[in-house]
């Protein structure tokens, strides 16, 4: 069974399942006219950020989870176990580059708000939200790009202390979700 799962750990049960199609963001914001809250990754590489990512956006209410084009897959063995299967109960869409995932948003009323360890931002504990918001969230390695830092309405770091440059993404993400999601009246 551990040669078929993948890993070695196993609750010794084995599926099989059709994989969901992944929609594009236009398609994603037409059947979900009433998501508020959104995560959208971008350059994930790894499985186990992007599953502990969704488990965290299911556990704090977000809508969906939207990817750009260099996100790993949402569905592969690893994201499911790390995400304890909540990856299959939130809606996941995709699109290829930024301004693909960015404009469609924009239209929709959407402020875009990137977490990053940056200088520029503003601290989390004062920053309040807009009544529709995506979070961008970024592989840790490389932090926000550019063109990622320019598509963003704001900036936003998590306050932490000297020597401590950065947080794992996945632990980051899980914090700004619930920040964000404990504001009871959204500005």
């Amino acid at each position: 069974m551990a040669a078929i799962a993948g890993f070695p750990f196993h609750r010794g049960v084995l599926a099989a399942a059709v994989r969901p199609e992944i929609p594009g963001i236009v398609e994603y914001l037409s059947a979900h006219a009433a998501a508020r809250s959104l995560v959208i990754c971008a350059g994930l590489a790894t499985s186990e950020n992007l599953g502990i990512i969704a488990r965290s956006a299911a556990a704090f209410g977000f809508d969906g989870l939207l990817l750009d084009g260099t996100c790993c897959d949402p569905y592969s063995r690893r994201t499911l176990k790390v995400s304890a299967g909540t990856i299959l109960g939130i809606p996941v869409a995709r699109g290829e580059l930024p301004g693909d995932v960015v404009r469609p948003l924009i239209g929709k009323g959407f402020r875009i708000t990137g977490a990053v360890p940056d200088a520029r931002a503003v601290s989390l504990d004062g920053y309040r939200r807009a009544e529709k918001t995506a979070v961008v969230f970024w592989s840790e390695a490389e932090g926000l790009s550019e063109g990622w830092i320019r598509a963003c309405d704001d900036l936003v770091t998590i306050p932490m202390r000297p020597g401590v440059d950065s947080l794992n993404v996945g632990v980051a993400a899980g914090i700004f979700m619930y920040a964000l999601s404990s504001q009871e009246e959204p500005d």
